[in-house]
């Protein structure tokens, strides 16, 4: 333990941040890499509603169609405020 608490005290607390947030950044792309579907969650005052939907990256953006007539595409059209899993 005492080995892992002196590299901490030698990397500095900006450090340890840089390199947790490297490793995370990498692990997200790694999962995104990987899948072709996603959860989205919508919300419009006070009925939400979710659904699968397949998706694709450009670059950071995550990219997914639905139909027009879709309650998510209702949804999405007044609120565009989203979360995806």
């Amino acid at each position: 333990m005492r080995a892992c608490a002196d590299d901490a005290e030698k990397a500095g607390a900006n450090g340890d941040v840089t390199v947790m947030s490297d490793v995370l950044d990498k692990k997200i792309e790694n999962v995104l890499d990987q899948a072709d579907r996603m959860f989205i969650a919508t919300s419009v005052g006070g009925n939400s509603s979710g659904a699968s939907v397949f998706f694709s990256r450009d670059g950071e953006d995550l990219v997914f169609f639905t139909f027009h007539p879709t309650r998510k595409a209702e949804q999405i059209r007044l609120n565009p405020r989203s979360q995806s899993y």
